[in-house]
């Protein structure tokens, strides 16, 4: 009823004839998804599932470290998250930055990615594990899917490095690199969209100065 009413429906009901113009205009959204339900399912047997998404066996071998934890005395274990740089909406593709606080002593160290997926991700903590000054032992994330995945758990393992997970919607589990990206993401970095190359070079080029003077 939607689309005819905006005018949208002639485009399909052209190939119609006026028998199934009708039936169409009196269905229920119910019946409109049963009807789908068989193509939707052809339609999903054929996507796949993706790799970058954990399994919940995987999610479940990553032990949790809630907040009420003791916190680490020694440096080198390190919270990370991500901000989205997607401005006033999350339509397309747009930068994020990932950024890793170490528990310990609160060195930061915030990095510009082209978008959310987990390559990236993995990508920018094997640069901060290589470029930091002392060794990284450990990460803590959210458990979301650029963070709990194989191929940086894999990284981890190689790595004898540990990594741990918060408690779902408890952001206070992480809260020393949400306080960073606060401080340090949202404060100079604003909450503009970023969705350009040309952008990514900006943040990095910004990230390198921040963290000069803030570390």
């Amino acid at each position: 009823a939607m689309l005819d009413t905006h005018g949208e429906l002639h485009r399909v009901t052209q190939r119609l004839n006026d028998a199934v113009e009708a039936e169409l205009l009196a269905m229920s959204p119910a019946t409109i998804d049963r009807y789908l339900k068989p193509t939707r399912d052809r339609r999903d047997r054929l996507r796949g599932k993706s790799t970058t998404r954990p399994g919940n066996t995987l999610r479940e071998s990553i032990p949790v470290r809630p907040a009420t934890q003791a916190t680490e005395t020694t440096p080198g274990f390190f919270e990370i998250d991500l901000v989205a740089h997607c401005g006033h909406t999350s339509e397309g593709q747009y930068l994020h930055t990932l950024t890793a606080t170490d528990v310990a002593i609160g060195w930061t160290v915030p990095v510009a990615l082209p978008n959310k997926a987990h390559r990236w991700a993995k990508e920018a903590i094997e640069l901060i594990a290589d470029t930091l000054p002392y060794p990284m032992t450990g990460i803590d994330s959210d458990n979301g899917g650029e963070f709990i995945n194989h191929q940086l758990a894999s990284w981890t393992l190689a790595r004898k490095m540990t990594m741990t997970r918060g408690r779902p919607h408890r952001s206070n589990d992480n809260a020393h690199v949400e306080q960073r990206n606060g401080d340090w993401v949202r404060r100079h970095g604003f909450r503009y969209r970023y969705d350009t190359p040309e952008e990514l070079t900006l943040l990095d080029q910004l990230w390198e100065l921040v963290a000069l003077k803030k570390n």
